[in-house]
Formats: C-alpha cells, structure tokens, sequence
C-alpha cells in the first residue's frame, strides 16, 4: 500500500506541479496526450493481472507464468519501440502520443510482473517498482523547473524509467523462475488463460468507460460547477475504490485455494449472501438519496453521502465478484456480462439524472449500474449455488479434505 500510495501521489502531484511550472500551454500537450491512452493501463494490466492471480495458484498453473509475462510485456514493447521510430524521425506530435502510450502500457506491464512476484513469494517488488517510478515522477517535476523541458521530454524520461524498472523485473523473473514455470503450458491450457485474461479486462475497461459517458454527458450540459464538483466525488471515490480492489488482489491467491479445498458451492453460497447484503441496504438507501434528491437538500451534504454509499455498494459487490471469478470459467464469463449490464445501467441513468440532478445525478447512477449488476448477479449466483448443492447431494457426504471456513476476503 505505500508503494502504490506513493506512486498515486507522486502521479497526481506531478501533474499539478507541471501545470504550476508550465502554465496552461505546456501542460495541455503532456495532459493531452497522457489523458487520451490511460485506458492503456487497464487494457494491459486488468484481465492479465486478474487471470494470472486466478490459474496460476491452481494445479497445472505455474508454466502460465511466462504466458502472462508475455502478455504484460508485449504491449510495452510495442509502444515503446513506435516511439523511438516516431522520435528518431524528428519527433512528429505523434512521437508525444506513443510515449504517453509507452508510459501507461508500461504501468500496466509493472502492474502485472509484480503480481507474478507476489505469486512467488517476494511481495516486495511490487513496492520497490511503483516507489522506482514514483521517483521518475518526482525527476521530471525536479528537471521541469530548468526551462527547456518540454512535454516531450518529461514523457520520454518516464518511458525511460518505466522501460528501466520493466527490465528489472524481467530479468528477475527469468534468473530466478523454478523448475515448475519452466514446462511450456499444454495449448489447451494456454488458450484458457488468454480467454481468462480477455474476459476478466472487460469488468474493469467498462467501469471506466462508463465514467467516460457520464463526463461525456457533463459536457453536454455546459454546467462547469456540477462538472467540477462530479471531478472531485470522482476523485475521492477512485482512490478509496482503487486501494480496496489492490487489497483484493493481494488476497487472490488465498481466496482461490479456500475455493479448492471447499465443496464446490461454498464460494456461490458465499457470494449471494455478499450480493444479498448489498441489495437490502443498498436499494432502501439509494431511495432514500433520490428523495432527498428532489426535497432539494444541499448537494454539500447529498454528495458526500452519495460517495459514501457508492464505495460501500463497490466493495460489497466486487468482493462478491472475486469469489465469482475465481470458482471456474462461467464465473467469469458471467463476470463479463454483467458488466455490460452495468455499463449500460449507467449511460441510461446518466443522461436522465445528470441535467437535473447534477453532480450527486452522476453518482446515483453510478449507484443504479452496481445494484442492476447486483440483483441480475445474484440471481446467477443463487441458481448455480442450488445446482452445486443439487450436485453434492447425489455425489454423497463424502467431503474429506475440505475447508469451508471464512475465506480471507
């Protein structure tokens, strides 16, 4: 958490330290082009990270290592090698967008290889790499004060670091990969983790796009204040929602052997008690803010409590969703579908709310996409939980070896 917490505060406070250095010019060269390919990072590290967290704790696991290595690294590559032809050809406006889309593929890829640290037991490299390129940042504020610094070159020396930190942890990786992640994956299994890898991204990419709508629906409105206010909510909400979903990770590997030692509908009963939870509190108390919605109570006071119950809905449920993910394939892929559901919930909801309700109209919807997500989850859940009981009843009582004890979410 502090290297993931200072390299979201060395991100941020670089960004306004630029802005203060360059003014307004500048800045919007380098925030234009980092802002357009953030996506990258999702993209490259969401489904990877979350697949290699899921099958390589399992049976037969460990060779999928250098699969998903590939898949961290590859996009990184690829980004970084257009922009040094891009750059050597004179440094066209779009050398300045591949970098960026170096610098944030390049989060992505670190994102992932620290997670194949932490399967092996060296959680420690994930905070030295994020701590490494926290002080990337750090550098390019430090050599902005120096005039002749352009956006350009900020993002050149932090594809340098990434590309530094990359390579490190590479290299680790293969002095140091066991007996065990040396076989070559079998094709078949080779091909499941990448549809795992593809699957398990959709969650994470459509949250963010739905954000997206909602920021493209402020724009339509013209209302700079709501705007604003909505940014900050966002903001709040991002790095409280960011730090729980890193937590989960952790516990990922943890959580998926308490699924392999526990009969096999502990996980779906687990679940739809999560789910259960966040639709008894979440639904009365979302009424609730909508009233006081429309009896005009100070939007100082409904947006906090919006934030609030939106980042208590997200924990419930994304637990919820970890459990769902990781008992099998159809987990997954349910995973996937009801992120669509969700998607859609929330441009729906977001062109109806937003013009009248402003900022806190954002976040009820926001709200709405989690509990749709919620009840139609459920609903999955508790069949497949009836059918696994169904299953465990003609197999016998026959349980030896199992643990259904609390898993450490």
């Amino acid at each position: 958490m502090a290297g993931r917490g200072a390299y979201r505060v060395a991100l941020y406070g670089a960004g306004l330290g630029l802005l203060a250095l360059w003014g307004e010019g500048e800045f919007a060269r380098y925030a234009s082009a980092i802002g357009s390919v953030t996506w990258l990072t999702l993209l490259v590290a969401s489904g990877p990270e979350k697949a290699a967290l899921a099958l390589i704790p399992r049976p037969g696991g460990p060779p999928l290592e250098r699969l998903f290595t590939v898949l961290a690294a590859l996009p990184f590559s690829l980004c970084a090698v257009v922009w040094l032809v891009l750059a050597a050809a004179g440094g066209p406006p779009a050398a300045r967008y591949a970098a960026a889309a170096a610098v944030t593929s390049g989060v992505g890829c670190c994102t992932v290889l620290v997670a194949l640290y932490r399967l092996r037991g060296r959680p420690l490299a994930d905070p030295a790499a994020f701590l490494g390129i926290a002080a990337g940042y750090a550098a390019a504020v430090g050599l902005a004060v120096r005039p002749g610094l352009t956006a350009s070159g900020v993002l050149a020396l932090l594809v340098g670091v990434l590309l530094v930190v990359n390579m490190a942890l590479l290299g680790g990786l293969a002095r140091q990969r066991p007996a065990s992640r040396r076989v070559r994956p079998a094709r078949p299994a080779g091909l499941a983790a990448l549809w795992a890898a593809a699957v398990l991204g959709v969650g994470e990419l459509l949250s963010a796009a739905s954000v997206s709508v909602l920021y493209a629906v402020f724009a339509a409105t013209g209302d700079a204040a709501q705007t604003s206010q909505f940014y900050l909510l966002i903001v709040a909400s991002a790095v409280l929602s960011a730090g729980w979903g890193y937590l989960l990770r952790i516990r990922q590997p943890q959580v998926v052997g308490w699924l392999r030692r526990s009969d096999a509908g502990a996980g779906w009963r687990l679940a739809g008690r999560l789910l259960g939870a966040v639709l008894a509190l979440g639904v009365p108390l979302t009424a609730v803010l909508a009233i006081a919605i429309a009896w005009d109570v100070p939007r100082g006071v409904l947006g906090p409590a919006a934030v609030v119950l939106e980042l208590a809905i997200f924990a419930t449920t994304v637990s919820a969703l970890l459990l769902v993910e990781n008992i099998d394939a159809g987990g997954r892929r349910w995973s996937a579908t009801v992120a669509l559901i969700q998607f859609l919930t929330v441009a729906v909801a977001g062109w109806l709310l937003v013009p009248t309700a402003g900022a806190v109209g954002g976040f009820v919807a926001l709200i709405g996409g989690e509990l749709i997500k919620a009840a139609v989850l459920r609903a999955i859940v508790v069949r497949r939980a009836r059918a696994a009981a169904v299953e465990s009843h003609v197999a016998g009582p026959d349980t030896a070896g199992r643990d259904a004890t609390v898993p450490p979410l």
